[in-house]
């Protein structure tokens, strides 16, 4: 059952920490050099469930969806067939980065998210400050493809932060140009800031990159040279 919540949000997430695993994160000062090394494979992540929550500002509404044992499973084996060959195209990513844990945990969120005023719905976000991607059921009722390309996307957010410096960040940018007017509007449309547009484009570029078809982003995906871009991401 469902039940809709028209809810006033303020500006982080608040995140209850019940996950074990999920809430995870290295303690740098209770590991000695030889742990704070290693590898890991997009296939590791494994996804958890949390209470209702929400993120940014403004009104959201939001419809809660009443989940048991079975229907977390279903979502796990959905989950892990998403995953299963996406790094045939990925190098390993590390799990340290001078002692900060970068392996995000990945969080299935039971509810639907919509912006009250705003077009769309709110599928999926990745939390910087607890290294978290969060799916809403958005993502979840698509089925094993719409938990893939909400993930991709997102692993692309965490990708363009963890991962990327400012010379590579540079570089991608010089592929992919500057945004035009058209752009701009839709991001006004999105209540986006433009200055987060070219990340935006970054996240889908990795998503596509990835498993190729349409572009699935509201924002779009950049207008670089998809050779160019390949060679970029490789």
């Amino acid at each position: 059952m469902k039940r809709k919540i028209a809810a006033a949000v303020l500006a982080a997430v608040f995140i209850i920490h019940f996950l074990g695993q999920a809430g995870q994160a290295a303690e740098p000062g209770l590991l000695t050099t030889e742990q704070l090394t290693g590898e890991f494979q997009i296939e590791e992540l494994y996804p958890f469930f949390m209470p209702i929550m929400c993120m940014a500002p403004g009104k959201w509404l939001v419809e809660t969806v009443q989940i048991d044992a079975e229907i977390k499973e279903k979502v796990r084996s959905e989950f892990k067939q998403a995953v299963e060959g996406i790094s045939v195209k990925l190098k390993p990513f590390p799990l340290y980065n001078n002692g900060r844990f970068l392996k995000p945990s990945v969080v299935i969120a039971p509810f639907f998210l919509t912006g009250v005023g705003r077009p769309g719905n709110t599928s999926a976000w990745y939390d910087l400050s607890r290294n978290m991607i969060v799916l809403t059921w958005h993502s979840v009722e698509d089925g094993v493809e719409g938990i893939r390309n909400d993930l991709l996307h997102e692993f692309g957010h965490w990708v363009w932060f963890n991962i990327l410096d400012e010379v590579e960040k540079e570089e991608y940018g010089c592929i992919v140009g500057e945004p035009d007017q058209a752009d701009l509007k839709l991001c006004e449309e999105y209540g986006v800031d433009p200055i987060f547009l070219v990340q935006e484009w970054f996240a889908e570029d990795f998503r596509v990159y990835i498993v190729g078809g349409e572009v699935k982003s509201k924002l779009g995906a950049s207008r670089g040279d998809k050779e160019e871009l390949a060679r970029f991401f490789k």
